[in-house]
């Protein structure tokens, strides 16, 4: 599956099979299915982790005006080679050409790999041209520039498609391209000497996932739903154990600290997200280590939330904390919580 702009927090399930959990920061992700999907039943958890309180351009997700959640998903059912053959024109300047995109003759133009022109200018500026033919059994074409460090812009039949670079490397061009007809695609590439265009470039082609039901959970209705699985709870002592794509909440209750200031609750252990809930209240979220998946979290503590001691119910405090285990390489499991006065 290709979740095309997904923020913050995507996790995804097959025919009730876990596929996994990607951090797209408003781009798109990849998630192959090993398990398939014959009974063609899609549910994709988005969670929101906070919004930017300044512009920042270096990820989709990141700027003021970003949204959440994700625009929609192609189930691929083919991966077209796009990284050989192309045909390239060395340009002077950045200034756009229209008639390089499509009109004109290309015939005495080297062919070579996409990015593959050894240029000494710096920047350099090259447009690759080629043709491509999208499959009859198709609605959906996303074209991926896997590992891009340059910049570029994307042209169908001399219209412009959009722009790709580092952070955000893929593509839509399902509004450009019919199954069946053939298209010029010409792509305008500006590099500086030293960083490659990338490592491959794919086109992906398939079905958009349609009929979608959304429902919504925010902080009532994530307690409400703890409140109602309690029924269900059994005592356990950790370190809990779960396998990769399961959820489940635990319970417990703690007294305030002695100077009546909280606590700051220090957890351990891996493959493990945590949403944790002081009397009914989201007090903060942790993504323990371990993972591919997992990104790089900075700004105070990452492992540990602080329990104020003003919410505490007089002298006791119930603490509710949402589970989910998000890596599929190695046991997810809640090694320890440790409590610190404060």
């Amino acid at each position: 599956m290709l979740i095309q702009n997904g923020s913050d927090v995507i996790s995804l399930y097959a025919d009730g099979h876990y596929v996994g959990t990607t951090v797209p920061g408003g781009s798109s992700s990849y998630l192959p299915l090993t398990e398939g999907l014959k009974q063609g039943k899609l549910v994709a958890r988005t969670e929101i982790w906070g919004h930017s309180n300044f512009d920042d351009s270096r990820l989709p997700g990141l700027k003021l005006n970003a949204l959440k959640g994700l625009t929609g998903m192609t189930l691929v059912t083919g991966q077209h080679e796009m990284s050989r053959n192309w045909s390239v024109y060395r340009a002077t300047d950045r200034t756009i050409r229209p008639e390089l995109t499509a009109e004109a003759d290309r015939k005495l133009w080297p062919v070579v790999n996409l990015g593959g022109w050894l240029s000494p200018d710096h920047p350099a500026f090259e447009y690759y041209r080629k043709s491509f033919i999208p499959g009859e059994q198709a609605d959906s074409w996303i074209l991926h520039f896997e590992g891009m460090q340059s910049t570029a812009k994307v042209f169908v039949d001399g219209k412009q498609a959009g722009d790709v670079g580092p952070f955000d490397p893929y593509l839509d061009l399902s509004g450009y391209l019919t199954a069946g007809q053939p298209a010029e695609l010409a792509i305008f590439l500006e590099r500086v000497i030293g960083l490659p265009a990338g490592r491959r470039a794919v086109m992906y082609e398939g079905f958009k996932a349609a009929n979608w039901v959304i429902s919504g959970a925010e902080e009532p209705e994530l307690s409400a739903h703890s409140n109602a699985a309690r029924s269900q709870s059994q005592a356990t002592e950790l370190p809990v154990q779960l396998d990769a794509g399961q959820t489940a909440w635990l319970y417990s209750t703690i007294p305030n600290s002695d100077n009546g200031k909280g606590w700051r609750a220090a957890v351990s252990g891996a493959g493990i997200k945590l949403t944790v809930f002081l009397e009914g209240r989201i007090v903060g979220r942790i993504w323990t280590s371990g993972g591919e998946d997992r990104p790089v979290i900075t700004g105070g503590n990452p492992q540990s939330v602080y329990l104020p001691g003003v919410w505490f119910n007089k002298k006791e405090g119930e603490l509710v904390i949402l589970l989910e285990a998000v890596d599929q390489t190695a046991p997810c499991r809640l090694d320890a919580i440790r409590l610190q006065q404060v």
